[in-house]
């Protein structure tokens, strides 16, 4: 950077070269692993029908911008130089739904144990 006039370096690199080079391999998978949960669980929660209208919504909006802060990761240091706020807030909306998609699993009975009770049921009334 000498060269061309400039005397401190800055960043040269993507998000994914900065991680890659400050914490390895095991960084850049941790961060995948963030970016495609999220992403699957905005997903998920854009097209869901046990959500009300405004959470499918917010989920959408906040899917379009994790795809725009994902897309410009790869071109700029966005996460890693500068306070990511709104990467964690779109990553603070999807843990809310995934943690609201494993209570309603919780609170739904399986179909297995609907047919068990039934059968209990008629078990006990002796047909």
């Amino acid at each position: 950077m000498e060269k061309i006039g400039r005397g401190e370096a800055g960043s040269v690199h993507s998000d994914w070269v900065e991680i890659m080079v400050g914490t390895s391999f095991w960084g850049v998978l941790a961060l995948a692993i963030v970016v495609l949960a999220s992403g699957w669980f905005l997903y998920r929660g854009s097209l869901s029908r046990r959500l009300r209208r405004l959470e499918c919504d917010m989920a959408l909006e906040c899917a379009g911008v994790w795809t725009m802060l994902t897309l410009h990761s790869f071109f700029n240091d966005e996460f890693t130089m500068h306070p990511p706020l709104m990467f964690l807030a779109v990553i603070g909306y999807a843990e809310l739904l995934r943690r609201r998609f494993r209570a309603q699993a919780a609170a739904i009975p399986s179909r297995a144990s609907k047919v068990q009770n039934m059968d209990a049921a008629l078990v006990e009334s002796g047909r």
